[in-house]
């Protein structure tokens, strides 16, 4: 019975010492997980800003045209600019314009009556008819570390009455 108990005194310590080791293997797979759940919510992140972006040359673009008449057909040079100040992003602020790949950015595609589907009712007496103007804009918003997004929009002006 002796011999016995001498083959099984280290046993306790082998069985602790697995057990330690897988612990530990599950701990350094479960800090992978969560480093590379942190990676591609940056990107994500970076994602989003360079849309926000990209959203605030249709904003732009928005203002420019609501200012006043616009000749159309005609092209407009879209402002460029950065989102919010630079202590809001310390890695540098997202940036909007046009998109370079597109020769003209914003245009006037036509001159035609108000779309029914904008809810717009005029009842105008006379012989002035009322016209909308739609124009094609192509705009690209950028972070500080290159991702981008492109939009293309239309919008829908009025033009007056003619």
């Amino acid at each position: 019975m002796r011999a016995l108990d001498r083959r099984e005194e280290g046993s306790a310590l082998l069985v602790a010492m697995m057990l330690l080791v897988l612990m530990g293997l599950i701990g350094m797979a479960a800090l992978q997980t969560v480093s590379q759940d942190r990676q591609v919510a940056g990107y994500q992140n970076r994602a989003r800003l360079a849309l926000y972006a990209s959203d605030a040359t249709v904003s732009g673009a928005m203002m420019q045209l609501a200012s006043g008449p616009q000749n159309c057909p005609g092209t407009l040079v879209l402002a460029t600019g950065t989102l919010g100040d630079s202590t809001a992003y310390p890695y540098g602020q997202p940036s909007y314009g046009p998109d370079p790949e597109v020769a003209t950015p914003l245009k006037c595609v036509g001159v035609g009556p108000p779309d029914p589907n904008l809810g717009i009712r005029l009842n105008v007496g006379g012989s002035a008819k009322f016209v909308s103007q739609f124009w094609e804009l192509h705009g690209l918003g950028k972070t500080a570390d290159g991702s981008a997004a492109r939009v293309e929009a239309r919008l829908t002006t009025p033009g007056g009455a003619q």
